[in-house]
């Protein structure tokens, strides 16, 4: 690379100090886009609505104390498909408009896998999931590729649970363990001459689930949610690729942060009429958990950083139903609106990193039993992000707006056989009303 004069060089310096400091900035802006609801393909083909939902074996995940039924075994493995576009432009108003420039995420595909045990008045089991997560990459050579080019966090959940059922209610609680990483890429700007940096992030944390079911009618149920939040120490590595003048002073190093993952409340309803269901779910995420953002860069050259976030705590409204016929198949259609009143990062701290906005969503689905307990099932959704501009004085002053197709595909068992003291026949989705 071509070497700087001395003079440009200290201006180079500040410069990348600033850079380094705020390397972890963007990947904070994030909100129902770094929470992924669909954990389960007959949930997803109504909308993600199934906090009132029993007998589907993905109750493991939204409700295991609907699983306290005597239902015996049921099991479910699935993945989501998710490609996603999101599109930036520079504001009129903006110093370095026009500009504009859409990402290249390519295919996300969370897997999940569910599984539990009924007996009588009791119930175990767990749930294996990627709850959150997220992909943004920007073009290497983008516009605004010194505020991010790529930001990729995911955390993995292992949760088990014991339910029991004391008459009309049935309840359940356990722990849940998360396994996360962060990776972060972006471009370095020196004045003269261009860098890069890329860091990786590890860690985990433990939280805990509890869960209601109650019977309010032999036709009608409710369920309430709880999943606590977790704090995770990250720890990883920071890579850079920068000029030779500054090598000594910027070598590759440790670097440290706190990462919270938000409570999740949820409040749902399901009522059977013949063979058509229909299920209601309130969502609330408690994102400002998320107030502030540290980080700690183990070379004392490089200063670290505490970031405002002030994120917001959001409200879901997700609605569906489901049509079973012939005792082999069903059909869903469901929508769903997150990020009310007002998605959780505000205008004043939104970023390219993970653009955030309200989302609205329909969704289709269906499920065929295959050969006695065994089920496949599909469903589709698809999503928009309302348009959002950025008001941060940290980041582009742009406007952002995006779409996804997502694509689900599971298997389950789950017994056909009939079971419990109020379920005289198992369907697709779980009982059937007579």
């Amino acid at each position: 690379m071509r070497r700087a004069p001395r003079g440009a060089r200290l201006v180079e310096s500040a410069a990348l100090v600033g850079a380094l400091a705020l390397m972890l900035v963007p990947a904070a802006a994030r909100a129902a886009g770094f929470e992924l609801a669909q954990q389960g393909v007959v949930a997803a083909g109504m909308g993600s609505a199934a906090t009132a939902v029993d007998g589907d074996a993905a109750a493991a995940w939204f409700n295991p104390a609907a699983l306290a039924d005597g239902g015996g075994l049921r099991a479910g493995l699935g993945v989501t498909l998710a490609f996603s576009t999101i599109h930036a432009a520079a504001l009129p108003t903006a110093p370095d408009a026009p500009w504009q420039a859409s990402t290249r995420n390519g295919v996300s595909t969370p897997p999940y896998v569910h599984l539990s045990y009924a007996y009588r008045r009791f119930a175990g089991g767990l749930a294996v999931n990627v709850p959150f997560g997220s992909r943004v990459r920007w073009a290497a050579d983008w516009h605004e590729r010194f505020d991010i080019v790529s930001s990729e966090p995911q955390f993995f959940r292992v949760a088990p649970f014991v339910a029991w059922r004391f008459g009309p209610v049935r309840v359940a609680a356990g722990p849940h363990f998360d396994f996360g990483t962060l990776r972060l890429e972006k471009a370095t700007n020196h004045i003269a001459e261009e860098g890069y940096a890329t860091m990786l992030f590890h860690g985990w944390g433990v939280g805990g689930d509890a869960s209601v079911y109650l019977d309010v009618h032999p036709q009608v149920a409710v369920g309430v949610s709880y999943k606590s939040r977790t704090a995770i120490k990250l720890s990883g590595d920071a890579d850079f690729e920068v000029p030779v003048a500054f090598q000594p002073r910027y070598p590759d190093q440790q670097v440290k942060s706190d990462w919270t993952l938000p409570d999740r409340i949820a409040v749902g309803a399901a009522a059977r009429f013949g063979r058509f269901r229909v299920v209601g779910d309130l969502v609330v995420t408690l994102w400002s958990v998320n107030d502030v953002l540290p980080i700690d860069f183990s070379d004392p050259a490089t200063e670290d950083k505490v970031q405002q976030n002030h994120w917001r705590t959001t409200f879901a409204v997700r609605a569906g139903g489901e049509y079973a016929f012939r005792d082999r198949y069903a059909v869903r259609l469901g929508m769903y609106a997150d990020g009310l009143p007002k998605p959780a990062p505000p205008a004043a701290y939104l970023a390219p990193s993970s653009p955030d906005s309200t989302r609205i969503a329909v969704t289709a689905g269906g499920s065929v039993r295959l050969w006695r307990g065994f089920s496949a099932d599909v469903f589709y959704e698809y999503l928009t992000l309302l348009e959002r501009s950025s008001t941060s004085a940290d980041a582009p002053m742009a406007k952002y707006h995006g779409d996804a197709h997502v694509i689900g595909l599971g298997l389950r068992w789950q017994p056909a056989a009939d079971h419990g003291p109020r379920a005289p026949r198992a369907t697709l989705l779980g009982r059937r009303g007579e």
